[in-house]
């Protein structure tokens, strides 16, 4: 079961999106074209309900853009998708109780884009990284997750248990 839909995520870019625009700025998303973040005009980038979809809009910034690679990311993403945020938190509430509380924080950031490679290069926190992807511009699928191999010695999607499964 995937954490939550393509058009569900949509809908909350969206929404955050107009937020931004009426100079809200809670929600501080950050475009990187190629390699280099784009510091200015970011309006023009944001998803909007005329995009339709998460593959309409990232056909409109992909035009935009002449074809070349971006990526779009959203920071602690859970504060403008309460559906995430409950999923995300009945999730680590069980990881959790096997692996205690982390000694950092935990934050869910969505990263979009058709890029190849993250467009910052390895991630350079301090905290380790718990991923869930698609490589197509969609919500993360579990289905992609459950039938990789290296995630199946981790996760017990079924029984959403974290541990070997057998």
């Amino acid at each position: 079961m995937p954490l939550v839909s393509a058009d569900h995520v949509f809908e909350r870019l969206v929404a955050a999106s107009e937020h931004w625009a009426g100079a809200e700025r809670g929600f501080i998303p950050e475009l990187f074209v190629e390699h280099a973040q784009l510091l200015t005009d970011i309006h023009r980038f944001l998803p909007s309900a005329a995009d339709g979809s998460i593959a309409g809009w990232s056909a409109r910034v992909t035009g935009l853009l002449q074809g070349r690679a971006f990526g779009f990311v959203v920071d602690d993403y859970h504060v403008h998708d309460d559906l995430v945020w409950r999923r995300v938190r009945q999730f680590l509430r069980g990881l959790y109780d096997v692996t205690g509380l982390p000694g950092e924080e935990a934050k869910m950031t969505l990263f979009l884009g058709n890029y190849a490679r993250t467009p910052f290069g390895l991630h350079r926190g301090r905290s380790a990284n718990f991923m869930l992807s698609s490589r197509s511009l969609n919500a993360t699928s579990g289905s992609i997750i459950q039938n990789s191999v290296r995630c199946r010695r981790v996760f017990d999607f079924s029984a959403r248990k974290v541990g070997p499964k057998q």
